[in-house]
């Protein structure tokens, strides 16, 4: 029987999902569809938010090569990231935009349309939500620019800032050039237990304004690295900092871990996937890196060697500017 209750839950989600791409829906239907509420403890739930990720994304190709969102789409993107639906669709919708932004060269119109219904998040009475949304933004920063951000964006990640400050808000406002001020009291969370700690509000406003070419906080953000003595840890922490942080000081510090290692023959597993952290960095943030991404996980003297001469060879650091893949 429970089998059975799972079955046909899964098959009217999936039948009522499917209602959101028809072209001639209309929003009391697609209204009707947001509605639908299944509780988290449902195994089928793995399904219906697979299969309503995949539907945003199926909803938006239909707009592929227009320079702007149809209206009817437009109103069903809000539906069903809207607060009259079950939490777990507004977060997988949120994310489906973001996948979608992050594998299509989109039209800077239409990427200024579907970030503005991301920030709506930053309205959600769920906290998981409005703190997941502007981090997973943050995460895939090179898919983003300032001017992706419209006015009303930009207005609503400001107030939000102002009302209540969180790491990934501050982090977010750095990626778009709005550093914000801080009170010593919403700072403190940066200290943890005695101890200098990155996490909180003090460290990612310093992380935004390193971010923004403040050389005083890519020394702090270096300094704190380096004072950890766990060789392995501290490459681990590499990749999720200085990804956000496209700045040429970054680049010449990590040339110390390019020849800190004379042999990856003779290393441990856990060092040389360190290894490879660093290489993957300058890959995904230099355009003329000589070794793509996948080429790195492969990386061996030969080409450990090849990376550490053109790294001494630049005279400048060549960023990548491109915002979204073209496939």
């Amino acid at each position: 029987m429970k089998n059975h209750k799972i079955i046909i839950t899964l098959l009217i989600t999936i039948f009522s999902i499917n209602s959101l791409t028809a072209e001639t829906a209309v929003p009391s239907e697609v209204a009707k569809v947001s509605k639908i509420s299944i509780t988290t403890t449902d195994i089928s739930d793995v399904f219906i938010y697979a299969w309503q990720a995949k539907k945003i994304t199926n909803l938006l190709a239909k707009t592929e090569n227009t320079e702007k969102i149809d209206d009817n789409i437009m109103k069903q993107l809000k539906l069903v990231t809207g607060l009259n639906t079950n939490k777990d669709c507004r977060s997988t919708s949120y994310h489906g935009i973001i996948n979608y932004l992050k594998k299509r060269n989109i039209p800077g119109s239409k990427r200024k349309a579907l970030v503005n219904i991301l920030t709506l998040a930053l309205k959600d009475p769920d906290t998981h939500i409005k703190n997941n949304i502007p981090y997973s933004i943050v995460v895939d920063s090179k898919y983003f620019k300032p001017e992706d951000f419209d006015d009303e964006a930009r207005n609503r990640i400001k107030n939000a800032l102002n009302r209540e400050p969180t790491p990934p808000l501050i982090l977010l406002g750095g990626l778009i050039n709005i550093i914000p001020e801080l009170t010593v009291d919403k700072v403190k969370p940066y200290t943890y237990g005695g101890r200098r700690n990155p996490s909180g509000n003090g460290w990612a406003l310093e992380m935004a304004k390193a971010r923004n070419g403040d050389k005083k906080s890519i020394e702090f953000i270096i300094n704190t690295l380096e004072s950890n003595t766990n060789l392995a840890v501290r490459i681990s922490r590499f990749e999720l900092y200085f990804l956000y942080i496209p700045q040429p000081e970054i680049m010449e510090y990590l040339i110390k871990y390019l020849n800190l290692i004379s042999d990856i023959k003779t290393l441990g597993c856990e060092a040389t996937w360190g290894y490879v952290d660093v290489l993957r960095i300058y890959a995904r943030m230099l355009e003329d890196f000589p070794l793509t991404d996948i080429e790195c996980g492969a990386a061996g003297i030969k080409e450990l060697k090849m990376c550490r001469e053109w790294a001494k060879e630049q005279k400048e650091w060549n960023f990548i500017e491109k915002v979204y893949n073209d496939n």
